[in-house]
């Protein structure tokens, strides 16, 4: 399938100026457009579908690395939450044990009054009469 070209212009008789050359023999025909016709691409995937495929291998081997990391850390992290819950539970249970202990331990309870009276003026002026020393200058008194 050719494309033929024509030139714009006004028609003329069938004389042709000088200027213009004149159209081709038959001998050789001008043919615009592909030479040659294109060859059609090979069967199968091309290099840019090669390189994607290959790609998205990777990544599943990457997707497949870390599945297998996350369920290495879960079963570490697993085990570490029932050690935990383990150490918990002793420790409640001593709890238990210190307070049932505490609570039948025997009580005592009371109150202590105390007074101390290094230097007080009304007790200065009072004297034991049989000694004639001060009295209650220095005291202290438990209640």
């Amino acid at each position: 399938m050719g494309l033929m070209l024509f030139e714009a212009g006004s028609a003329r008789a069938q004389t042709t100026p000088d200027d213009v050359t004149p159209a081709p023999s038959a001998e050789a025909p001008v043919v615009v457009g592909p030479q040659e016709p294109v060859p059609p691409p090979p069967p199968g995937p091309s290099p840019a579908e090669l390189a994607l495929k290959a790609d998205q291998e990777a990544l599943k081997a990457d997707i497949a690395a870390l599945k297998e990391q996350l369920e290495i850390t879960s079963e570490i992290l697993g085990a570490e939450r029932e050690q935990r819950a383990e150490e918990v539970i002793a420790v409640q249970e001593r709890a238990e044990k210190a307070e049932a202990a505490r609570k039948l331990a025997p009580k005592i309870s009371g109150y202590v009054q105390s007074d101390w009276n290094i230097l007080n003026q009304a007790s200065s002026d009072q004297l034991n009469y049989s000694t004639g020393n001060p009295d209650n200058d220095q005291r202290f008194l438990i209640r």
